[in-house]
């Protein structure tokens, strides 16, 4: 693997191992300190609100360092440490709520950053993102399974220990990432309407928004759900990595897949997954081997679909406006419709149960594939 490539994989390592850490469990953290179910959805959802305010601060930080990616993310990075050790000595929830806003501000802002420098580091060879981007689920599995045998032998407060730590290494392997000659600037947050203009870039942000919105109520109550039906953490822990591992395996397949298929189809393909997967989680949870096929697809409804996003913004956008792109992809999947499914979900919880709220995310999912068909791109080629 060339130096740039390895630079960026131990990057996604160390960022998707945070991950692993924080969202399988850190809902069970929020319990443990008696915060309830709508609570929690608040300020898991902080996550998704935050993104919301990429394209309004991308302007702004164009004018910081030069707007060098690099300088960026690792400054990005030291305040989401900053942040997490916030967390750890918040007594009341506004200031927890004010703690975790910041957090997900910073981690929201390095990411996209992130991508960016890999998109343009691979340049003519796009397909190898996925080779570069598996890294992160990879540590994420890791993180998972190991962080779920920690919590087992100790108690949840360990979690904020491992976490910082984890967030650490993250910002350390920021100082390796291979900076671009794309620098960020100004301009590129405007001309968000001409990128919608595209009928694909479109498509692409309609699905997004879509897909989060299924996956909301996943990842912030999924544990919460296994728990109540009696699954330990190590078995919570496990259902959580067998995930990404098939997420792996999509995206070590990833170029053959792109080869074979549409790009259109394949986002199609991953949206109808999403309905059954999330049908499966919110009516038969009980059953092991309903619970396991349900994990196995998240391989299509995360790996196949943000693999296949990646794809198509690189084919259907301009280089030097890959980071408002993918900003504005951030912001509508991941921040708005994280966002609505997280809010709505977490209102309903308590009072519908898992069963319901499941369901309106395989909804959700039937959704987006009816947008996304609406715009006719599964009908016809759509080229730059």
């Amino acid at each position: 693997m060339a130096s740039g490539a390895w630079r960026l994989s131990v990057w996604y390592f160390a960022y998707f191992a945070f991950l692993g850490a924080f969202i399988p469990y850190f809902g069970l953290y929020l319990r443990g300190l008696g915060i309830a179910a709508f609570g929690i959805g608040v300020l898991l959802t902080l996550m998704q609100l935050m993104r919301l305010m990429l394209p309004v601060l991308w302007g702004y930080l164009g004018c910081y360092r030069g707007g060098r990616k690099t300088a960026i993310v690792r400054s990005a990075l030291f305040i989401a440490i900053l942040a997490w050790g916030a967390v750890a000595a918040a007594s009341t929830f506004p200031v927890l709520l004010l703690a975790v806003a910041l957090l997900a501000l910073a981690l929201g802002v390095a990411l996209p950053l992130v991508e960016s420098l890999t998109l343009d580091h691979l340049a003519s060879r796009p397909e190898r993102y996925s080779h570069i981007r598996l890294w992160g689920s990879v540590g994420y599995i890791v993180a998972v399974q190991v962080v779920g045998l920690i919590l087992d032998a100790t108690a949840i407060a360990a979690l904020i220990g491992i976490s910082l730590l984890l967030l650490t290494v993250c910002f350390w392997s920021s100082v390796l990432l291979p900076e671009s000659p794309q620098r960020l600037h100004v301009a590129v947050a405007s001309g968000w309407r001409e990128l919608l203009g595209h009928r694909g870039v479109a498509a692409v942000m309609m699905a997004g928004f879509f897909m989060s919105f299924a996956h909301a109520p996943y990842y912030a109550f999924y544990s919460l759900h296994l728990a109540d039906h009696g699954y330990g953490k190590s078995a919570i822990g496990a259902l959580w990595a067998l995930g990404v591992v098939v997420e792996v395996l999509v995206f070590l397949a990833m170029p053959r897949l792109l080869a074979a298929a549409r790009i259109t189809t394949l986002l199609a393909l991953s949206l109808a997954a999403a309905f059954v997967r999330f049908l499966l989680i919110g009516w038969w949870i009980e059953l092991a081997s309903l619970a396991i096929l349900a994990q196995m697809l998240h391989g299509a409804t995360f790996g196949l679909h943000h693999a296949a996003s990646m794809a198509a913004l690189n084919r259907w956008v301009a280089p030097a406006r890959h980071p408002a792109a993918l900003a504005l992809f951030g912001s509508l999947s991941f921040g708005a419709g994280s966002l609505c499914g997280a809010l709505l979900s977490g209102a309903l919880w308590d009072l519908l149960g898992a069963g319901p709220v499941y369901t309106l995310a395989a909804c959700a999912a039937m959704l987006g594939l009816g947008a996304f068909a609406s715009l006719g791109v599964l009908r016809r080629s759509v080229e730059l």
